[in-house]
């Protein structure tokens, strides 16, 4: 036998017995033929695990997933008070390191963080995309159009994905406004304006009222308070009210005509001629005074004003009977104390009294037809309680004259309104083609007005009942 042989014997047989005292978990992989995965090595220095060959701590195996050689000695993987993995992991500066991905760097998990094989510092403690951010003065911001910029001197319109110079330090719409002088202004007609203090109307300039913008035809700036403008007089809604150009101050809160009403104490008193009445049970008709007849529903005892009007019986306020799905605006049985319930036009259909039943629309327009057809609003309203609004440009408040005792009060419905007492809106029995009821309202203006209101169970108006 050569030589040759011999040798390669003798290492065979001291590789089988350097293995043979591996415990379980560091003998993966270890051939007895002293090769481990593709590798041979010298089990008398080196050891096997998991198919890779590892130098002996002076003699000792261990196991590199948790342990480290150190000198001569082997001992647990920690760094600075943490364990980690030392074939994943590195320690530096008494910090953990992790690789990141397979670049051969390694980076700090609680400063930095790894994407693919690219290593970042965090923004402020946060991770972000750097393929569609970026991390300026501990903040992070999104690319413009895939490009870096200084938000401290720069912005990113999102509309056009375009970088634009601040203006004084302001980001502003370069397609609506300029860059003056460090000040964004805006043109109106020849001129040019700040829109942080000023405002443009009919190719004038006019500076804000307390920050805010108004219409210099219908309103004036006093002491940086919006009035509305009477007559030529600026007045103030909450306390005062207009009419026929002249301010009057609020009666307890409630606006009134003063032709046909005065304000004694706080408290409205109406006039018919020269007669004091109380409208809960009377009304003024052409300067003659008339009692209200009334009628008792027999399901709840409830007393009811009605009205004669042409041919027609009126119910002179909104019903309120207490229906399943009856609904109070602003869920105050209060309010429909004063206004009447509200209910979906499914209900509606069915809600008066036997002997009384909604009206149709061709019934309505008997009423607004006799009452004097555009101008039947203004006498089916009360003379008092209804508030100035802009969105009727108006010189009174909107309160009627009630020639016909209807008394068509300022109660709001369900699905919409502009103030808190701005219209009423009543159901009629006739459908509308797409779906739901025809209704009616008054608000304003002087007519009677159509409403369409859906027959789901989230469109709520008032009830008017008719005499059969």
């Amino acid at each position: 036998m050569s030589d040759t042989k011999i040798m390669s014997l003798l290492l065979l047989a001291v590789a089988f017995l350097g293995c043979a005292d591996i415990p379980d978990e560091l003998r993966e992989e270890a051939k007895g033929d002293g090769t481990c995965g593709s590798s041979i090595y010298n089990p008398s220095t080196s050891f096997c695990y998991d198919g890779t060959v590892y130098a002996k701590c002076d003699g000792i195996k261990y196991n590199p997933t948790t342990q480290i050689c150190q000198g001569i000695s082997v001992s647990n993987a920690v760094c600075g008070g943490k364990k980690y993995n030392p074939l994943e992991d590195r320690c530096l500066d008494n910090a953990v390191q992790t690789k990141c991905g397979t670049g051969g760097y390694y980076y700090n998990a609680s400063t930095q963080f790894c994407i693919g094989s690219s290593v970042y510092n965090k923004c402020n403690g946060k991770e972000y995309d750097p393929e569609t951010k970026f991390c300026s003065d501990n903040a992070v911001y999104s690319k413009c159009g895939g490009s870096l910029y200084n938000p401290a001197t720069q912005f990113c319109l999102s509309k056009d994905s375009k970088v634009y110079s601040l203006c004084g330090g302001k980001e502003y719409d370069p397609s609506k406004y300029e860059c003056r002088s460090d000040v964004v202004q805006s043109e109106c007609g020849t001129s040019w304006y700040s829109p942080e203090t000023q405002f443009c109307y009919g190719d004038e300039i006019y500076s804000l009222c307390g920050g805010k913008w108004y219409r210099p035809d219908t309103k004036v700036c006093q002491n940086d308070v919006i009035l509305v403008l009477c007559g030529t007089r600026g007045f103030n809604t909450e306390t005062q009210f207009c009419w026929e150009d002249k301010v009057y101050s609020r009666c307890g809160g409630l606006t009134y005509n003063p032709a046909t009403a005065q304000c004694q104490s706080g408290v409205v008193q109406y006039k018919c001629g020269a007669t004091l009445y109380n409208p809960a049970t009377q009304f003024c008709s052409d300067g003659i005074l008339r009692d209200y007849d009334v009628f008792v529903d027999s399901r709840d005892d409830k007393t009811y004003k009605i009205v004669v009007i042409g041919s027609q019986t009126w119910m002179a306020e909104n019903l309120n009977y207490n229906a399943s799905g009856r609904r109070c605006y602003d869920n105050k049985e209060s309010n429909c104390d004063k206004c009447g319930g509200l209910y979906s036009w499914n209900t509606a259909k069915k809600v008066c009294p036997s002997g009384w039943h909604l009206p149709s629309d061709e019934e309505w327009q008997e009423l607004v037809d006799f009452a004097g057809g555009s101008n039947a609003g203004n006498k089916l309203k009360t003379t008092s309680g209804w508030n100035f609004s802009d969105g009727w440009l108006t010189s009174s408040p909107g309160n009627g004259t009630n020639d016909y005792g209807f008394s068509a009060m300022p109660c709001r419905n369900y699905s919409y309104s502009w103030s808190e007492n701005d219209d009423s809106h009543w159901w009629s029995s006739s459908d509308y083609y797409r779906g739901g009821g025809i209704g009616r309202y008054v608000t304003y203006g002087d007519g009677v007005y159509y409403s369409y209101g859906s027959n789901e169970e989230n469109w709520f108006y008032g009830v008017r009942c008719v005499k059969d």
